[in-house]
């Protein structure tokens, strides 16, 4: 089951950068107390919610490649084990389980799935690039970024996965179905 879906994400995302904006146009004396390195200045605190701003993009990136990863391989977990076995949907899905170890479903092998079942592909194409991005970002950014992506706002992220999801319904309706209903 799917706690919280990319638009509701997308959405909390959206009334934390109002919060932040607005804490951006806060008189600075009230604005210093709530900073976490005292004697800053003003335009040290600006660039720190800057900062903060990144962030929080980041995290918010992060948390929609989750629950697209997790609507994707809820949906393939239910085409693998109730879907019609004719229906190229599900024939790739059980392709993926079976070519893979511990029949795992990895997000970029969903995509590319998809991706070669959708009338348009280009949706999953940036999905999978952008997921090279949110690699980077899981792992710490320990290694260097070699998306070619760079910063990207989570908004751009929910509208690739409804384009993405428009195409896969249009392949599969019903997309997603949910593996609770297994």
């Amino acid at each position: 089951m799917i706690v919280e879906t990319p638009a509701e994400l997308c959405q909390r995302h959206q009334t934390a950068i109002v919060a932040l904006e607005r804490l951006q146009r806060t008189p600075f004396a009230d604005l210093s107390a709530l900073l976490p390195t005292p004697g800053m200045t003003h335009a040290q605190a600006l660039r720190h919610l800057m900062e903060v701003r990144v962030d929080l993009d980041e995290r918010y990136v992060l948390a929609l490649f989750a629950a697209v990863e997790a609507t994707l391989k809820s949906d393939g977990l239910w085409r693998i084990h109730k879907g019609k076995r004719t229906h190229p949907a599900t024939k790739a899905m059980k392709e993926i389980s079976e070519r893979s170890t511990w029949n795992r479903l990895r997000l970029e092998d969903l995509l590319r799935a998809w991706r070669d079942l959708a009338a348009t592909p280009r949706p999953f194409s940036e999905l999978i690039r952008i997921s090279h991005r949110r690699h980077w970002l899981a792992h710490g950014k320990y290694f260097p970024d070699r998306s070619g992506v760079g910063q990207i706002e989570p908004a751009d992220v929910l509208s690739w996965w409804e384009q993405a999801e428009r195409e896969a319904q249009a392949v599969a309706p019903g997309f997603p179905r949910d593996d609770s209903e297994l």
